[in-house]
């Protein structure tokens, strides 16, 4: 009976024995496998730190230079067509003022320093650039009986004012393409630096050309037109002709638009 007893008691340190081997084991390719997926990934780590710190090849260097130069010709482009259209918006303004000479000695005075007329039924004033000005803005009783009705120049007013709005906005883009030409200057010093990385001239890259205005795009080799404007009708639908070549053989400098 003893004798069975031992049996039994040393198969159950047997299993148990082996249990406990069983989970070392376990334990073991865990603590393993826990090892090499840590070593791929300072492995992986260090690959990807040594791509950011590589330095950027003269090639390299040389190549982003030349998309540089590419967006400088663009840029240069561009300011010289925004110059033709300020000069024609000029001429225009020119004969619209030429126009209203006669009128502008009838004018009423606002406080802000606009001149403002009064249609024949005095019903409604009109400001220098053709806006609407209401009675409480100005009183209309203030206009003499005699004042000179709006009525027949009231077209000439607002061609005044939609000149200044167009005159504006060519302002606007002219001083984004200034913008662009001074990170243009400011990406070709950083490439020049000791050291510049080929990421971060990739970065540049990429940031010059979400900052690119429309009208400097307009200029660069492979530009194409935004597809809602191909969906316009015919009349609209072909790309605006640049007016740089009607005005290449002018008298304008190009420095002057770049200062």
């Amino acid at each position: 009976m003893i004798q069975l007893i031992d049996q039994f008691k040393h198969k159950e340190r047997s299993q148990s024995d082996w249990l406990r081997q069983q989970k070392w084991f376990v334990k073991a390719r865990q603590e393993a496998k826990q090892r090499v997926d840590s070593e791929r990934k300072l492995d992986d780590d260090i690959l990807a730190a040594a791509i950011e710190t590589t330095t950027a090849t003269s090639d390299q260097i040389k190549l982003f230079n030349t998309k540089l130069d590419t967006y400088h010709e663009a840029s240069t482009a561009a300011l010289i067509e925004n110059q033709a259209l300020l000069d024609d918006i000029a001429k225009r303004m020119l004969a619209v003022e030429n126009r209203l000479a006669p009128h502008w000695e009838h004018a009423n005075i606002m406080d802000d320093g606009r001149r403002v007329f009064l249609n024949a039924e005095r019903s409604q004033a009109y400001d220098e650039w053709g806006s609407e000005v209401s009675d409480d803005e100005y009183a209309y009783d203030n206009f003499a009986a005699d004042h000179r009705p709006v009525d027949s120049f009231l077209d000439a007013l607002k061609e005044r004012g939609s000149l200044k709005a167009e005159q504006e906005n060519v302002l606007d883009a002219r001083h984004r393409i200034h913008e662009f030409e001074e990170l243009t200057d400011a990406a070709r010093e950083e490439a020049s630096k000791e050291g510049v990385t080929q990421e971060r001239l990739d970065e540049l890259s990429a940031d010059l050309e979400d900052f690119m205005p429309e009208e400097v795009a307009q200029h660069m080799p492979d530009y194409k037109p935004p597809a809602d404007a191909l969906n316009l009708t015919s009349e609209f639908a072909k790309p605006a002709s640049p007016l740089v070549e009607p005005f290449v053989n002018t008298a304008i400098n190009a420095s002057e638009f770049t200062q």
